[in-house]
């Protein structure tokens, strides 16, 4: 089975709690900001630019050391409506996501 982060591995049984700022939209964005824990302590780098085209347009995840995570694919959204590809930091595709239509209840 493919990681695509393996230094971020929770161990089964524990569980990993973290706070990301609500600052993306659908629009396309140049900013930057940090994962952090509960109390507020930096865990990761989040830096989005979508001001490119193409394979240039995204999302990179960093370590706080600067160590690249992924990089998430986001001009298809911008260009053609697709959906995102996730690629480890060499660029090759983990994974595509996915949408899923809301269920209708009642």
């Amino acid at each position: 089975e493919r990681t695509l982060c393996p230094c971020l591995v929770v161990p089964e049984g524990m569980e990993l709690v973290f706070a990301v700022r609500d600052l993306l939209t659908r629009l396309r964005q140049q900013i930057s900001f940090s994962v952090v824990d509960l109390e507020g302590t930096p865990l990761s780098h989040v830096i989005v630019n979508e001001v490119g085209q193409g394979e240039r347009c995204g999302i990179l995840l960093r370590m706080l050391d600067q160590t690249p995570l992924a990089w998430v694919r986001t001009g298809v959204i911008h260009e053609e409506g697709g959906l995102p590809e996730i690629c480890f930091p060499s660029g090759e595709v983990f994974c595509v996501v996915g949408r899923e239509d809301a269920v209708p209840t009642g």
